[in-house]
């Protein structure tokens, strides 16, 4: 007869579990994808605009009004067509691994204009 009782408080366990699935609801929202974009407004950057349009500014330019934004893909149509902004554009990102400045020129030592008879006068070497 134990036998019986314990299957059925398992049962009765495991109905009760079924129980407050069904009855507690899940909320299982989709996050909705963010997107790094710059815009660029005519004459200076509208926070209260971007507010607005739920964007979080990630960085803004001091010799330009540009902001980069994250901001939800759905809004980047709503910030494409108001009148203060003059274009918007993906933000790409990009990394630098190794680079060499050579541009064609090698380093030259001061000193070289001096071995040469140069005489030094302001930041240039001229004949003497």
């Amino acid at each position: 007869m134990m036998e019986g009782k314990g299957r059925t408080g398992i049962g009765y366990i495991i109905g009760a579990m079924l129980l407050l699935l069904v009855l507690i609801p899940v909320h299982a929202e989709a996050k909705e994808e963010e997107q790094r974009v710059m815009v660029g407004f005519e004459e200076s950057i509208d926070y209260p605009f971007i507010q607005e349009v739920a964007g979080e500014v990630l960085h803004t330019y001091d010799s330009m009004p540009v902001a980069s934004l994250s901001i939800s893909k759905r809004d980047i149509d709503e910030l494409r067509s108001r009148n203060e902004v003059a274009w918007v554009e993906y933000d790409q990102e990009v990394s630098v691994t190794a680079q060499e400045e050579t541009w064609g020129y090698t380093a030259s030592a001061p000193e070289a204009g001096e071995v040469l008879g140069l005489e030094r006068r302001g930041g240039t070497y001229c004949r003497h």
